[in-house]
């Protein structure tokens, strides 16, 4: 189609443009990811682990969006999408306080979904250039 498949739109200055309301969809849309992330595997539990998982998820999608059309590359994504992982992982603990029994969380069985969120990352990457 004479197209370049390469399309760099790059913001790398953080905070640099005006935080719209974007960047607080942003965080809205990973706090289901760090609620998540915690609940099915509980190699997850830790803060640390789950906001690093978040954080790499998102800069794969923001480096898959330097090959597509019309689409930009902010670092304010990748730092609302951290943001809203923390969120989802404090809201975890907070509601897990509540309803679930310590034994269930750090009991000694082979956790099943260990490699869960990292699937999610493949899939978040194919799935930017089939849509």
């Amino acid at each position: 189609m004479g197209e370049s498949i390469f399309h760099p739109s790059l913001q790398l200055i953080p905070f640099g443009a005006d935080l719209g309301f974007s960047f607080f969809l942003n965080i809205f849309l990973f706090i289901p990811f760090g609620f998540l992330c915690p609940m099915i595997s509980r190699s997850y539990a830790r803060l640390s682990r789950t906001v690093l998982t978040g954080i790499g998820l998102s800069l794969i999608i923001e480096l898959s969006q330097l090959f597509t059309l019309y689409r930009a590359t902010d670092i304010n994504d990748i730092i609302a999408n951290g943001l809203g992982a923390i969120l989802g992982c404090l809201c975890y603990r907070l509601l897990s306080g509540f309803f679930f029994q310590k034994k269930y969380l750090l009991s000694q069985s082979p956790d099943p979904l260990i490699h869960f969120p990292v699937i999610l990352f493949f899939l978040a990457f194919f799935f930017t250039f089939v849509s």
